[in-house]
């Protein structure tokens, strides 16, 4: 109900900037279409009649006194003050919706997976072996599944033969290694994949003159 109350706010104030720009608009083409009119030519075409009329100039249906004068002249323009946009209307949290956005915040940070989280992850599953394989592997939260499928990912990028998906899942893959085991998708209590192996990456060989 909040969302729509604040998007609500948003359309009224966006009806009231519309208004305004449609006054706007329509007194500047009012003034076009004023100032299209060819006064200088119609006020010469009067006096010329005026001049070559052979009746009396008393009978010409002008009003009394002088055409130009200082009291005819048009009052000076008036500058009126622009109105204020509306001001939103500002909202105040309850403790419910705190306590909402704390858990959807929590909830999206155990779905992501980095490479940190997914060394922790690997650590623990090898507990000091050199390889474990993904039919070994203990699940037991959310944090462990989204593990599990990022591992799954990373065997299909070492596998595709692509330098720049290997490239990549190489970066996330820090002292270990996936492998996969197998070319068909098996199926299992958490997501169905083709089953993989984690190996402890091994430490390059020392090169002469270095010390071992």
């Amino acid at each position: 109900m909040r969302d729509i109350q604040r998007i609500d706010d948003y359309l009224e104030r966006l009806d009231d900037e519309i208004r305004r720009a449609n006054r706007r608009a329509l007194a500047y083409l009012d003034y076009r279409l004023r100032s299209l009119r060819p006064i200088d030519e119609v006020v010469d075409a009067a006096i010329v009649r005026v001049m070559n009329s052979k009746t009396d100039v008393h009978d010409s249906p002008f009003p009394p006194g002088d055409m130009v004068s200082p009291a005819n002249l048009a009052e000076p323009r008036r500058q009126e003050a622009r109105e204020k946009a509306t001001q939103l209307r500002e909202t105040i949290p309850t403790e419910e919706d705190i306590a909402r956005a704390k858990l959807r915040a929590l909830a999206r940070n155990v779905r992501m997976v980095n490479a940190p989280k997914l060394v922790e992850f690997v650590s623990r599953q090898l507990s000091g072996r050199p390889v474990v394989a993904s039919e070994e592997l203990q699940i037991s939260s959310v944090a462990d599944v989204r593990a599990y499928q990022t591992l799954l990912v990373l065997g299909a990028a070492m596998d595709s033969g692509s330098p720049d998906l290997q490239r990549e899942a190489l970066a996330m893959m820090r002292g270990f290694r996936v492998r996969r085991t197998g070319d068909k998708e098996a199926e299992n209590k958490w997501i169905t994949g083709v089953p993989f192996r984690i190996e402890r990456a091994k430490k390059p060989a020392a090169t002469k003159g270095e010390a071992t």
